[in-house]
């Protein structure tokens, strides 16, 4: 795991810097921020994907143009999903990143 909890951390470093580049210097940091932190343990990853869509609802209907997270970070299967939506809302946004973890945690739970 803690390949995939590098893998978070650095992913997490470049959606920050993304958010902030052009609107602010690289070294700003927001007085308020906005974490999200998985936790790990098997099937509780996929527990975490339904808490996500649900924040996610909640929080985007309410943004005031910054970031819908400053910081993501996970443990176990919580890094791995962190790891999933980090990478994929980097490039095509938090609606194209909650499919791809719902689409990964089906994937895994198919019974064979």
């Amino acid at each position: 795991m803690v390949i995939i909890s590098t893998i978070t951390a650095l992913l997490v470093l470049n959606i920050r810097v993304k958010h902030i580049r052009g609107k602010m210097s690289e070294d700003y940091i927001p007085k308020m921020q906005r974490a999200l932190v998985l936790q790990g343990g098997g099937a509780l990853g996929a527990y975490d994907t339904g808490v996500f869509q649900a924040l996610y609802k909640k929080i985007n209907a309410h943004r005031d143009g910054r970031p819908l997270f400053d910081v993501v970070a996970g443990t176990s299967s919580g890094a791995m999903n962190a790891a999933i939506l980090v990478s994929n809302a980097i490039d095509k946004g938090w609606d194209y990143a909650a499919t791809k973890l719902n689409g990964f945690w089906d994937y895994v739970s198919i019974e064979p």
